[in-house]
């Protein structure tokens, strides 16, 4: 078997690492808000939903328990921040996938 160049244009180049990003930290998964003015236990239905509440939909839309987060969402995002981390994951740059990855 020949031996693989080690120098000159046709030597094996070292693959480049992708760039790792810190995770961050992770938050607890609030609980639904329990308003005193909602009916049914105090689940946020989609009747009470408004500007002002997360809209994370909690449980099966089939059944009674079915209800949203209601927490106050953050700037710009119909979810609180808790739920705007879950559904706006970062994005990974294609190139740097595959040249991790071949």
């Amino acid at each position: 078997m020949p031996s693989m160049p080690t120098a000159g244009a046709h030597a094996l180049k070292p693959m480049m690492r992708a760039d790792v990003q810190p995770r961050q930290a992770a938050l607890p998964e609030p609980q639904p808000v329990r308003l005193v003015d909602l009916p049914k236990g105090g689940r946020v239905t989609i009747l009470h939903l408004s500007e002002k509440t997360c809209k994370w939909p909690i449980g099966d839309p089939g059944t009674e328990e079915f209800c949203f987060c209601g927490h106050g969402p953050r700037d710009g995002s119909p979810y609180c921040e808790y739920h705007a981390r879950l559904a706006y994951q970062p994005l990974q740059d294609r190139r740097q996938r595959k040249m991790a990855f071949g």
